[in-house]
């Protein structure tokens, strides 16, 4: 979760992917989950993991119960 950012999610999922990227050496992939003007929700995991949860999203799964799928709590 990111708070009182004035980045748009477009532009603030990728920067969160670098920066953990070169703070911790591995590749991570990012993907808006929501946003409010005052949080954005990011989540931040594998490429396949988070290309799971956009094909999910897209399909009309809500990001909640999207990442339930992901942790193996859903079809």
């Amino acid at each position: 979760m990111v708070e009182d950012s004035p980045l748009a999610g477009t532009i603030l999922a990728p920067l969160v992917a670098a920066a953990i990227d070169a703070a911790s050496g591995r590749r991570v992939a990012c993907t808006l989950l929501s946003r409010d003007e005052r949080v954005a929700r990011i989540l931040v995991g594998s490429d396949a993991g988070v290309g799971r949860v956009r094909e999910w999203i897209a399909s009309g799964v809500a990001w909640g119960e999207a990442l339930v799928r992901l942790h193996g709590g859903g079809a």
